[in-house]
């Protein structure tokens, strides 16, 4: 492996013949941390004493992700001038003549990356960095099949996206299998049998719709969400991306029969009650909104009074409220009768039949 100095100056050769200037490099630095590839921040000087920040994409001879150059070159070049934010393609190389490896090259896109390491990073900006994230997503999903830059993409297809994505997902699973997983085999089953017979514009439609119903209605709220493919649910809503967003618009938390994931990175504060834990995005879609839905036996409406915490959750009857905080306080009181002589350094079985008999009296 070539040492950064013999790069650089193999890297100031080749785009000094690319662009036809006298360049002078001013920085040449290793950027740490990807997966895929090699990347590296430039500077470079022309003679006029302008300067260009660049950014060098190159193949590695291994990698932990295997992803193919030329589309991810294709990506960004397809939504060059739109309101994603990409950086402006320069070059694309296949062989290993100019820098010993396949690379791309493209300008340096401004702005700062917080470390994996620092706790809350962009919490002062959730609310912000949730609204431009899906308004950024909706950019690239309205990108139509039959525009020119998609249609070079080896895999550009009409077929059903939700086919690609479960074929996709099956071959990974065969692959990386250990063992047999029959209920994961008879999701998958169910899954080819029943494939979504909506037009994916409604779909996308009614997941924005989901969203805006979040947003309103007084708070403090949690979202109530039916697996419909429960007890063999695969796919999980309940990820980093899902909580980030319900927490930034203002939810408090979430229960549901199906399954969660990411426990590793989701942010802290948003409590979710689940069914189970897995792997897998899968083709999850929004089917209803604000209909009555049953979760682990509790039927849940619109609107209803939810009282949730690690243990489960249990809807409360709207003729129950006005009598909730008396009931609690004296429930709470109630207990403070056995748990006060209980937790005292001189209890015994004396003091535990006198605060007992003290006990039954109150609630009776």
């Amino acid at each position: 492996m070539e040492s950064n100095k013999e790069l650089s100056s193999q890297f100031i050769a080749y785009y000094s013949k690319f662009t036809n200037k006298e360049l002078s490099l001013l920085s040449f630095e290793r950027v740490f941390g990807g997966a895929s590839r090699e990347t590296f921040r430039i500077l470079v000087e022309d003679e006029t004493g302008s300067e260009e920040k660049l950014i060098l994409r190159r193949t590695q001879e291994s990698s932990l992700i295997e992803t193919s150059q030329s589309t991810e070159y294709l990506a960004y070049s397809a939504y060059q001038g739109t309101s994603v934010p990409v950086p402006a393609m320069i070059d694309i190389n296949e062989d290993e003549e100019a820098l010993g490896a396949p690379f791309m090259l493209m300008q340096q896109l401004d702005g700062v990356a917080a470390s994996p390491f620092t706790p809350d990073a962009y919490s002062p900006h959730e609310e912000e960095l949730g609204k431009q994230f899906w308004s950024i997503l909706g950019e690239i999903a309205k990108k139509d099949i039959k525009d020119d830059f998609i249609n070079q993409f080896d895999n550009a297809t009409e077929d059903p996206c939700w086919k690609k994505e479960l074929d996709k997902w099956v071959t990974v699973i065969k692959e990386d299998s250990i063992s047999i997983e029959p209920i994961l085999e008879a999701g998958i089953r169910k899954l080819y049998k029943k494939p979504p017979k909506e037009p994916s514009e409604i779909i996308k439609a009614r997941r924005l719709d989901y969203f805006r119903a979040m947003a309103r209605g007084p708070g403090p709220t949690v979202a109530v969400v039916e697996d419909l493919d429960y007890p063999n649910c695969i796919a999980g809503w309940w990820g980093e991306v899902h909580v980030a967003v319900h927490k930034g618009l203002g939810l408090k938390g979430a229960i549901t029969n199906g399954v969660m994931r990411d426990l590793d990175v989701i942010d802290d504060g948003f409590p979710i009650l689940a069914g189970s834990i897995g792997p897998s995005h899968g083709f999850v879609h929004v089917r209803e909104l604000a209909t009555e839905v049953t979760v682990n036996n509790m039927r849940v409406k619109e609107n209803e009074f939810i009282h949730a915490d690690r243990h489960g959750a249990i809807v409360i009857p709207e003729k129950v409220i006005p009598h909730l905080e008396k009931a609690i306080t004296t429930v709470i009181k109630n207990e403070q009768i056995i748990l006060a002589p209980a937790r005292s350094p001189n209890f015994n079985i004396e003091k535990l039949e006198a605060a007992w008999a003290e006990f039954e009296l109150a609630r009776t």
